[in-house]
């Protein structure tokens, strides 16, 4: 049995110095403490240094007891709110190397493209390059995108690409998308809380609004889905007795066969609880790497739950061998 990861983060530190002074970058690394600001934006915490360099990147694969690791961008800034000119350039370099990370480990590492969601026709193009000739797997879109919900119409033509390219979507956070109010300004909330919040918001507003049904899509949701299989029967209720939705052939929960949950939920009767309710078929390994508000070994966890070992089989490499067509 081998162990795919199917949510974990790199950010390379030469296209961070290329793009630094037309986005407004710093960073400064101390031990594991890592603060980065992107223009507006500003991330501050513990991380494995790994997301910033190769070497490591390769030296905490090993460590971390992964066999395979697929990555995505950093969630510091997905660049919406910048030139998309400035955006697009940023995305190719880090598409390009994506690929290139991925040829030169022979498969230990795989790539889910980024793409500038800020104009969804150009992001389109470049999804179909990464995809096409980058041989990228999957595609990350933020939680949302400036003020734009991921119901909007304006994102048809990116699902039908999705659809057309028989790829999966992995639904993220990122600084600017965290809900932050100020009742989760203490205590960390705006991630312990806030970051389930948005994975919620946005995974169901493409079930109520028809899109997952439309484009038959398939989802990535990291959190263990946030708060989504926990209060799906409430979505449930609230379609059948208000109405304000797109007019599904079926219930919301019927669309939770359309998702896959990553493991994170750091509490082993929680994460018995998710697969037993949406099925071992659609849980996954995730890690969050490099971030500390993650798994270092993200399979520890399965170890200690009561499942069968073929189901520990489908969690650990089946699911995502089939989600990423490996």
């Amino acid at each position: 049995m081998l162990k795919i990861d199917v949510h974990a983060h790199y950010f390379p530190l030469d296209i961070i110095k290329e793009f630094k002074n037309k986005l407004n970058f710093s960073f400064n690394i101390n031990s594991n403490k890592i603060k980065v600001i992107v223009g507006k934006n500003s991330w501050e915490g513990s991380a494995y240094n790994g997301f910033l360099n190769e070497e490591k990147l390769i030296e905490d694969l090993h460590n971390s007891e992964v066999d395979i690791r697929i990555l995505s961008l950093a969630p510091i800034s997905y660049l919406y709110d910048v030139d998309i000119n400035i955006a697009l350039s940023f995305y190719k370099k880090f598409n390009d190397k994506l690929s290139e990370i991925s040829e030169k480990s022979k498969g230990k590492f795989m790539g889910i493209a980024g793409i500038p969601l800020q104009e969804p026709s150009i992001a389109v193009e470049e999804l179909k390059r990464a995809v096409n000739d980058l041989g990228l797997k999957g595609v990350l879109i933020g939680t949302h995108i400036l003020n734009w919900n991921l119901d909007d119409k304006k994102f048809e033509e990116l699902f039908q690409s999705v659809s057309s390219l028989n790829i999966p979507i992995l639904i993220h956070p990122q600084i600017t998308d965290i809900i932050c109010s100020e009742n989760l300004r203490n205590y960390y909330f705006t991630n312990l809380l806030g970051v389930p919040i948005e994975d919620t918001i946005a995974v169901a507003s493409l079930i109520m609004s028809g899109m997952i049904e439309k484009y038959n899509l398939r989802v990535i949701v990291p959190q263990g889905g946030g708060f989504l299989p926990y209060q799906i029967g409430r979505i449930d209720h609230g379609y059948k007795v208000r109405g304000n939705s797109a007019d599904l052939n079926k219930i919301p929960s019927d669309f939770l066969k359309n998702m896959y949950f990553d493991n994170i939920v750091f509490n082993t009767k929680v994460l018995e609880f998710l697969i037993n309710f949406v099925g071992e078929d659609h849980v996954v390994l995730g890690s969050d790497y490099p971030f500390k508000m993650g798994y270092y070994k993200p399979y520890e966890i399965i170890e200690k739950i009561k499942i069968s070992e073929e189901d520990k089989d489908k969690i650990a490499e089946k699911n995502a061998r089939l989600l990423f067509h490996i």
